[in-house]
């Protein structure tokens, strides 16, 4: 998810695992010019295999060995799909606190990320895509859906609605049903969902607050400003 600098030469990163949930990792010596783990390998949502000494009381492991598995051929040398990897690895990594396994989470992400680098097409709504679908994993994937007499979504709730909420934190109209084209969609219709700059701006905000109101519980996300300038 991210790493740290600790010392002249080595880092503590965050690394969620299959096997262990979140869990935070020190590198001894990975700053070194001759380090045989390159830092590249320790970019956000890169997929990786490696060897610890996980001592099941202690908050922090320490890793002998690492490699890429598999590595991208796409997702570093892609300016959007290296800033869209960057800003779900902030959003992931205030997101999941649970120390233990979950296969199905694990699975999820893996499979997205596979797909995003192998997938040439055009990245633009990945993401928004991402953070829906991801909901249902975290456990507050919105209820409902939009139609005819339920044109409102409550951001607090996380319900569709046939009327406008008693407070300020919901959405509606053609904001409510981009929505629910993201929540009925999958990797390949993803991308065939049409929408502009403005509405991909603005939905991203609406998810975002979604997230705030569920999962995230005063973290703020911050790349999603560096993100909207590339993405642009």
């Amino acid at each position: 998810m991210h790493t740290i600098a600790y010392s002249e030469t080595s880092v503590i990163a965050k690394i969620y695992t299959a096997q262990l949930g979140m869990q935070s990792y020190m590198l001894k010596g990975v700053r070194k010019p001759k380090s045989r783990i390159n830092m590249a390998m320790l970019q956000p949502l890169t997929l990786i295999e490696f060897v610890s000494n996980h001592k099941p009381n202690k908050t922090l492991h320490f890793i002998t060995e690492l490699s890429t598995a598999p590595a991208y051929q796409t997702i570093p040398y892609d300016v959007n799909k290296s800033t869209i990897a960057f800003f779900l690895a902030e959003v992931l990594g205030k997101s999941i606190r649970e120390e233990e396994a979950n296969t199905q989470l694990f699975q999820f992400i893996r499979q997205h990320l596979l797909w995003l680098d192998a997938n040439a097409a055009n990245c633009k709504q990945f993401h928004h895509y991402f953070l829906v679908q991801l909901t249902q994993h975290l456990g507050f994937f919105p209820d409902g859906s939009f139609d005819t007499g339920h044109t409102f979504f409550d951001l607090r709730e996380g319900v569709f609605l046939f009327q406008m909420p008693l407070h300020p934190d919901f959405i509606a109209a053609d904001d409510a049903r981009l929505l629910h084209f993201f929540m009925q969609s999958n990797l390949q219709t993803h991308q065939q969902i049409t929408t502009t700059h403005t509405q991909r701006k603005t939905l991203l905000t609406h998810v975002l607050s979604y997230y705030y109101h569920h999962n995230l519980y005063g973290s703020t996300i911050k790349t999603h400003q560096i993100l909207e300038e590339i993405m642009a």
